[in-house]
């Protein structure tokens, strides 16, 4: 017996062109079915081995050992968690300047102005062995907020300044962060038409990234506005009581205008200290006028 080529065609005797080309399209796909499963396995098997590489290197078994220590829930495991990511020589110095950064913020929570500062410096050594601008520029701001912590102002607000030149347009988040740093530092100096002429420049803006740091912003103008004119009136209403024991104080209760004050003080005592001179001298006189009457 012959045997039977291959058909190439359908096997049924529907004529619809659509369903032949699918018949014979699904003829085809059995015949291959054992390359098809080869073929997946392989894919497969590729995958595995480049996730496992992956995961091997420094760059990705830092990324994953810095999100797994951000998704502690415990304070205490989380300190830890990036303390130990720090010192790593495994991991990169991008995210182990990120964990100095985190145990900064952490360390001024406490507060515990050692370890802040201690873990700033490390921030900042790190980050720019990273050659990354922006994380230097966080790091930076993470030491400055331990100087202002630790109450060197003046040493606070240049360190402000000089990230918010550094940070310029290219980093508005960055240099408006700067900015309300230099007005705090500037306000614990008393210096409030400096921090409010600082912010001044901030409260106009309207820069997508960074929203929140110009609300902040505006509640700290507007609340040194406040503070800047509550002391006038308190000033202005001392002034007289320095001077009240000149005998100054009763004329605001007996003239309440605004040109009488002056000169009822000075006139006030003449009549008061003549009075009783005029009295003994009035007092015989009834006795004397009542014999001419009887008279």
């Amino acid at each position: 017996m012959a045997n039977v080529p291959e058909s190439a065609g359908p096997t049924t005797s529907y004529s619809d062109p659509i369903y032949d080309r699918l018949e014979t399209l699904s003829q085809r796909v059995v015949r291959r079915l054992g390359f098809l499963i080869a073929a997946l396995i392989v894919i497969v098997v590729v995958a595995v081995i480049v996730h496992s590489r992956m995961q091997e290197s420094p760059a990705a078994a830092s990324v994953y050992a810095f999100q797994k220590a951000g998704e502690e829930r415990d304070t205490a495991k989380r300190e830890a968690a990036y303390t130990s990511l720090a010192s790593d020589e495994q991991i990169t110095p991008f995210f182990r300047a990120r964990a100095y950064i985190e145990l900064t913020q952490a360390a001024l929570a406490k507060p515990d102005a050692a370890a802040a500062k201690a873990a700033a410096a490390k921030a900042v050594d790190w980050a720019q062995k990273a050659d990354d601008q922006d994380l230097e520029l966080v790091a930076g701001l993470s030491q400055a907020a331990t100087t202002l912590d630790a109450g060197d102002f003046p040493a606070a607000e240049s360190a402000y300044l000089k990230l918010e030149r550094k940070a310029g347009s290219k980093a508005q988040d960055r240099q408006i962060a700067a900015i309300l740093g230099a007005a705090k530092a500037q306000e614990k100096q008393n210096k409030i038409d400096d921090a409010i002429a600082k912010l001044e420049t901030v409260i106009s803006r309207s820069d997508v990234g960074a929203r929140q740091l110009i609300d902040l912003a505006r509640q700290e103008y507007w609340r040194l506005k406040r503070q800047q004119a509550g002391p006038a009136p308190v000033a202005a209403s001392a002034a007289p009581a320095a001077g009240a024991p000149v005998t100054a104080a009763p004329a605001p209760a007996t003239t309440p205008e605004s040109a009488a004050p002056a000169a009822a003080p000075a006139a006030a005592p003449v009549p008061t200290a003549a009075a009783p001179a005029a009295a003994p001298a009035a007092a015989p006189a009834p006795a004397a006028t009542g014999t001419p009457e009887g008279k």
